[in-house]
């Protein structure tokens, strides 16, 4: 069987926090979360509105496409995919 391609899997399974063996999804979370907060210790209130905004858009464009490559191998709905 083959494997897919690492750059889907990459942000499918949120660089990496996916594979969490316990709650992946709040492993995802987590890792947004402290991104998040790393980045508003860094750059101005009214920067960080547009920049989450830009951010949450973005990675809801590539998780899509992440999703439509990885589901032919780990089929519908992977718990993986974060």
């Amino acid at each position: 069987m083959r494997k897919p391609s690492f750059f889907p899997v990459l942000i499918g399974t949120g660089f990496g926090s996916g594979f969490s063996p316990f709650a992946p999804g709040t492993a995802g979370a987590l890792l947004a979360t402290l991104i998040w907060f790393g980045l508003s210790l860094l750059i101005s209130d009214t920067c960080l509105l547009w920049m989450t905004v830009a951010l949450i858009s973005l990675f809801t464009v590539a998780g899509i496409w992440a999703t439509d490559r990885l589901e032919p191998y780990w089929g519908e709905d992977p718990s993986r995919v974060v």
